[in-house]
């Protein structure tokens, strides 16, 4: 985890995405990746990517370890668009941040089984775990960074919804259908891959990781930032406990047919109703037309 002490210089920002994420450099001249706060796609997504990050990191899967950038008046952007500005000035306070890797590549997902054969596998078992919905054809989340592999973005964990939500969303058809359809699927997972997954979850410092969750970025809820962490510890402790859930969600998962274009796209003109009528919340509302399971 890194936190700035020194002064922040603006360097650039990126188009790609719906955030707008910014890179910013320090006076010693290392470059972070920056996810601003006001480009939060739903009151979760802070929480999710600092939780997900963090255990994937401590179990030694090619993920970006997140740490705290602040923003703040100080920050020296000089002339950029005034959408960006504005969205910086939302931002003050602790943001969400990355190291920056220079000249890095996309990854294909037919690259990484090819290429990053156990990583990809791994990764894949890491997604299941995590109910994770945010790895999609069109955005596999996977680069090459000094020709090692990086995944990222984990906005959208189901099973941290889900035990904030006091809900089981492993047998929901959306969260299922995504599974089937994230581009990494492996068809078979290797029984001791999966089993050295539950056994480096289970020598994580669990409760280091959630404690350390910024409580600014969980302020303000029904509930306290102590109760939120309670909850976390709880709901990821019976998680990393019950590896036969795991297999009960892999099992459902192989029987699921993908959908076609024409039914997703008829979902996310339902969904985009339902979201628009308010039916939705924003922070389960996906570009692919998420469903409220």
């Amino acid at each position: 985890m890194y936190q700035n002490t020194t002064s922040l210089h603006f360097h650039s920002y990126l188009t790609t995405g719906s955030s707008t994420p910014i890179v910013v450099q320090d006076e010693a001249g290392s470059k972070f990746f920056v996810k601003l706060r006001g480009g939060q796609s739903g009151r979760y997504s802070y929480l999710c990517e600092w939780i997900c990050g963090h255990l994937g990191y401590e179990i030694g899967l090619p993920i970006n370890k997140p740490g705290l950038i602040t923003i703040d008046e100080t920050l020296e952007i000089g002339k950029i668009h005034e959408e960006v500005k504005d969205l910086i000035h939302k931002s003050f306070g602790i943001n969400l941040a990355f190291p920056f890797y220079e000249n890095v590549r996309a990854c294909t997902p037919d690259r990484a089984h090819a290429v990053h054969t156990h990583a990809t596998a791994a990764l894949f078992a890491f997604d299941i775990f995590l109910l994770n919905t945010d790895r999609t054809i069109r955005n596999p989340n996977l680069m090459e960074a000094e020709g090692l592999l990086r995944s990222f973005d984990y906005e959208t964990s189901f099973l941290l919804m889900g035990i904030m939500r006091d809900k089981d969303f492993s047998t929901s058809d959306f969260v299922l259908q995504a599974l089937r359809e994230n581009p990494i699927c492996e068809a078979a997972l290797d029984e001791k891959l999966v089993s050295n997954m539950f056994e480096r979850l289970g020598g994580v410092n669990l409760y280091a990781i959630v404690d350390s969750l910024p409580e600014v970025w969980i302020s303000g809820w029904e509930i306290r930032p102590e109760a939120v962490k309670d909850k976390l510890k709880k709901g990821l402790t019976d998680a990393i406990a019950e590896p036969e859930k795991f297999e009960e969600t892999l099992k459902f998962v192989r029987t699921v047919t993908p959908e076609n274009e024409a039914v997703k796209r008829k979902r996310r003109e339902d969904n985009l109703a339902k979201f628009e009528a308010g039916k939705i919340p924003m922070e389960i509302f996906g570009e692919d037309g998420m469903p409220l399971p």
